[in-house]
């Protein structure tokens, strides 16, 4: 078997043709045409995910968040995202990056579809064409919803925008940063789940009557696990889940 195998089948999910025009997705280091016997996953990809890679032998590494994202000029081996490509093909590790593919992805299939899933929430629709954004009924309060959020997705300190007290009738989940989706979802949903929320987007979900939960760009690694199901339906081959943990840290 070779790693344009698992490609193709992951192309059922994932269409590169899903990726938005500013976005890289797709093979980012490496050759799709060589054998693969060991595959790891990871939601980013850093100099500890790439040394992982090469201590068990990896050939095919499978991220969200694609390495090259902006053009690169020079490929300076002593730059991170430099000595991550040389490590790469020293080891002949081959990298392949899906990021929105996966955000939008098909037959249910995608970051927020798991997401919402992870909620025990079942009866949740596309909120327009683009498959992006998970819009559901959710009666409950901004408070309960806050607990609900942190026991099912492990998250033991959350940042959230509104009153506790305000009850809420529908939600919306955009993994990632999905701040930018305030202004369009402010008179459709009570709350919207997200990360990376800034200060001046906070003030204006505020001023808009929308609440916030800010579960943080890491939420995103439940990619991980679903990714690794998918594959194991259809192949039998050794898949590692990276042990990537998030930048930030709590007290």
């Amino acid at each position: 078997m070779i790693i344009k195998d698992i490609i193709d089948y992951l192309e059922t999910y994932f269409p590169l043709s899903l990726a938005y025009d500013w976005d890289h997705c797709g093979l980012q280091v490496g050759n799709i045409n060589k054998d693969v016997k060991k595959i790891m996953i990871a939601l980013t990809l850093d100099l500890n995910v790439i040394n992982e890679c090469v201590k068990q032998d990896i050939d095919l590494l499978i991220t969200h968040h694609p390495l090259i994202f902006d053009p690169l000029y020079q490929i300076n081996t002593e730059d991170e995202a430099g000595k991550i490509i040389e490590l790469a093909l020293i080891h002949h590790i081959t990298i392949f990056s899906y990021h929105t593919c996966m955000d939008r992805g098909l037959f249910g299939q995608s970051i927020n579809d798991w997401l919402m899933e992870a909620l025990n929430i079942k009866d949740y629709k596309d909120f327009n064409e683009e498959g992006l954004i998970k819009v559901a009924p959710y009666k409950t309060t901004l408070n309960d919803l806050i607990q609900h959020v942190k026991k099912q997705l492990s998250i033991n300190t959350i940042r959230y925008v509104g009153n506790k007290e305000t009850m809420i009738n529908t939600i919306g989940i955009v993994g990632g940063s999905g701040a930018d989706f305030i202004d369009e979802l402010a008179n459709h949903v009570d709350t919207l789940i997200t990360g990376d929320i800034k200060y001046h987007e906070a003030q204006n979900a505020l001023s808009k009557g929308l609440s916030l939960i800010d579960v943080g760009h890491f939420a995103e690694s439940i990619m991980i696990s679903k990714v690794k199901e998918l594959l194991e339906k259809q192949f039998d081959i050794e898949i590692f889940e990276s042990k990537q943990k998030d930048y930030f840290s709590y007290d």
